[in-house]
């Protein structure tokens, strides 16, 4: 079952828009890519997903399409949680972050120089310091100062993007439709694996995400996240260590669609 041109020449559906899913559902017998393609009986036309080997998996084009639109649109439900992470992480980052001690120590590194600064060309002057020495000493507090100061900038602005990101993800799962209907075909099979991994048809004609796409995570953390301190503390740590790779590649996605 394979798509044709009028002319009879086969055509390749790798990013045909009838079936943008092609290349991200496996067969849930085999585990191998599903194929797409249209079918004519009593004078209709069907799509349909399949796998090659008889007998395993095959679902109507409209049906697979159906699943995934629901899974897109459950997103909508997780905005409310996906805030109350960001305030989280953000306040977790502010008071428990392992870098908050190397951030005060910095901090202090400033606010020691600074004024030494300004006692140093002080010396030079009342001719405590010869030129060479007052250069010199310069050039070393100078160099822990801008250490001190790029590095809590560094710092500022991974806070700040991780922020954006999270925002940006919750306007995402506003209307993920509304998002998607602006993507090329390779863009929406982008969206598909950042997303839900690989989807896998199975024999009662259902796609599963991948059990550690960032949809799972979410989807089966959400209820219980905050029950328990500790087991959330854990949870925090697992969903940001999927939520960022996810964040940077949905930002360089939604960046090419613009």
């Amino acid at each position: 079952m394979e798509a044709k041109l009028r002319t009879g020449k086969r055509v390749s559906l790798k990013d045909n828009p009838a079936f943008p899913y092609t290349g991200t559902v496996l067969c849930g017998v085999c585990g191998q890519p599903v194929r797409s393609g249209f079918a004519h009986s009593k004078g209709k036309t069907f799509g349909y997903y399949f796998c090659k080997e008889a007998g395993h998996v095959k679902i109507r084009r409209d049906d697979l399409h159906g699943q995934a639109e629901q899974m897109l649109a459950s997103l909508s439900r997780m905005t409310g949680f996906l805030a109350l992470l960001k305030r989280t992480i953000l306040e977790r980052e502010l008071s428990d972050a392992p870098e908050k001690a190397e951030a005060e120590r910095r901090a202090r590194t400033i606010a020691r120089i600074e004024p030494q600064l300004t006692k140093l060309r002080a010396a030079y002057l009342d001719g405590t310091f010869t030129k060479e020495e007052y250069e010199a000493e310069g050039v070393r507090l100078r160099t822990l100062l801008t250490e001190a100061r790029e590095w809590i900038d560094a710092h500022k602005e991974i806070k700040d993007k991780r922020s954006e990101h999270l925002d940006m993800m919750i306007g995402l799962f506003s209307d993920p439709q509304k998002i998607l209907a602006k993507f090329t075909v390779a863009q929406t099979k982008t969206l598909v694996r950042i997303l839900f991994g690989k989807f896998t048809l199975t024999r009662e004609k259902t796609i599963e995400p991948s059990q550690d796409s960032v949809y799972t995570a979410l989807t089966t953390v959400q209820q219980e996240f905050f029950k328990d301190g500790r087991s959330g503390g854990m949870k925090i740590e697992t969903l940001s260590a999927k939520l960022w790779p996810f964040a940077e590649q949905l930002y360089g996605l939604l960046l090419c669609s613009a």
